[in-house]
């Protein structure tokens, strides 16, 4: 039988967000102005609602956004295959210079991805709120792109060497 060989890698380009879940009770949709179920980009008014994510200890945090959501499947998945033939999964994004930046960035790591932010010094990380409701266990999402979407891509070219084996 012919040596495994290993197999190519997987490399994501998205917009990067730091997920933060929270159960919630159905005053905290009204207090933001929500509609249970909806999902919508946020306004200045729900500024207030990413800090009181922060403050809850219940918050789940994830990193998130569609590309690096993929990738980090693919890296869950791929964690059954033998090391020495696993693919290893890449992610780039642009992110902010603060701990939710930091904390994006070490959530990516922990979920296998070997991820490069390309830092923004003007902008916050971006984020999604995810608040499920405890009566009918609807979704509503609130998403601040923030810095997300102002990728370079020259980032791209500059960490090409460090992502040849994603």
């Amino acid at each position: 039988m012919a040596p495994a060989k290993k197999l190519g890698g997987l490399l994501g380009c998205g917009n990067p967000v730091l997920g933060m879940t929270l159960n919630i009770g159905d005053g905290t949709l009204a207090r933001y102005q929500l509609e249970g179920g909806s999902v919508v980009l946020a306004e200045e008014m729900h500024v207030p609602l990413f800090q009181q994510l922060s403050k809850d200890k219940q918050t789940i945090y994830e990193a998130g956004g569609a590309a690096q959501n993929t990738c980090r499947v693919c890296a869950w998945m791929l964690g059954t295959v033998k090391k020495e033939v696993r693919p290893s999964c890449g992610y780039v994004g642009r992110a902010g210079d603060d701990a939710d930046g930091r904390r994006l960035a070490a959530l990516a790591v922990d979920a296998g991805l070997r991820a490069t932010y390309e830092i923004d010094a003007d902008r916050p990380t971006g984020r999604l709120a995810t608040l499920v409701s405890r009566s009918d266990g609807a979704r509503t999402m609130v998403a601040d792109l923030g810095a997300s979407t102002h990728y370079d891509p020259g980032h791209l070219e500059e960490h090409i060497p460090g992502l040849d084996s994603a």
